[in-house]
């Protein structure tokens, strides 16, 4: 648990530290960066949400008991293990080849713990910035982020730009309990097969095609209910107790992330105005790149 907390206490003080300095799957994929790529922005920021969604699925099968899918599926594991399961393995291998043109693929785009910290940093105290006032806004800074964290300058847009960005961000703003009910709806729609990496449900569906003939082959984990005598109904219960638990909380942390989504759509939404180079507090890694480029040190 300190261990937990430790990267997300400086996330806080001085953002994602972490990231820059400590994770070995960040060093890792740091290792193969070849040619890093700009990621379209639509696409960054439809990629951005696969965190936020992979931690609260991951959050609510374990609080259902189910598996810690973080844990079983991490990509990189496997690989400083040597060993592992065939799935993940070539989905690190996979994120390693992505790696070369897009830098750290994994963090910015699939990691849960990653969208802890984004969120943490976002309130850091102290944190990358560039001074303004000694900036020369050469855009090396820029040019050097391989994870398109420095937000340029942008100019005032024109009035009727601004009425019709505003009148866009009040839609967005309108829907957002529109956009909480179909997430919620959705995810709890999802707990039947959720529901199935519960060894309850997954062994009370076994059971069921055994009893109903739609399969003769039994697995461990039915011999194993059978020897023990207890009656089926029991399991039965216990499969739909998991799924109820699922489908409960799938609306809450579904409607969670669909709210996140539309609080994402309202910040594309919305233009801010910036005179000067700025790093994204949640996207920044906090990796020095930019102070080894910067032609004036700041």
């Amino acid at each position: 648990l300190i261990l937990f907390m430790m990267p997300l206490v400086f996330a806080l003080l001085v953002g994602r530290t972490f990231c820059g300095s400590v994770c070995p799957l960040g060093a890792i994929q740091d290792l193969v960066v070849f040619r890093p790529k700009t990621v379209p922005a639509p696409l960054d920021h439809a990629l951005r949400i696969v965190p936020m969604a992979y931690l609260g699925v991951a959050v609510l099968l374990a609080a259902a008991g189910s598996q810690f899918v973080i844990c079983r599926y991490d990509p990189f594991v496997g690989l400083f293990r040597f060993s592992g399961p065939l799935t993940p393995m070539i989905l690190g291998a996979a994120l390693l080849a992505i790696g070369l043109f897009v830098a750290r693929p994994y963090c910015r785009y699939l990691c849960p713990y990653g969208a802890i910290l984004n969120g943490c940093s976002r309130l850091a105290r102290w944190r990358v910035s560039v001074t303004p006032d000694r900036c020369v806004q050469c855009k090396l800074c820029e040019n050097a982020c391989p994870f398109d964290a420095i937000e340029s300058p942008s100019g005032d847009l024109p009035p009727a730009s601004r009425r019709s960005r505003g009148i866009e961000l009040g839609i967005v703003l309108a829907l957002l309990p529109v956009f909480a009910a179909a997430g919620g709806y959705t995810l709890s729609r999802l707990a039947g097969p959720l529901s199935l990496t519960h060894p309850a449900a997954s062994t009370a569906r076994q059971i069921e095609r055994e009893n109903r003939g739609w399969t003769k082959e039994t697995t461990d984990a039915s011999d194993a209910f059978r020897a023990t005598g207890q009656p089926t109904r029991e399991l039965y219960d216990r499969a739909e107790s998991v799924r109820g638990f699922l489908a409960d909380g799938g609306w809450i942390v579904g409607g969670i992330l669909g709210a996140l989504f539309a609080l994402k759509l309202a910040a594309i939404v919305r233009r801010v105005r910036r005179e000067d180079y700025e790093p994204d507090r949640g996207r920044c890694l906090s990796c020095g790149r930019c102070f080894d480029f910067c032609p004036v040190e700041i």
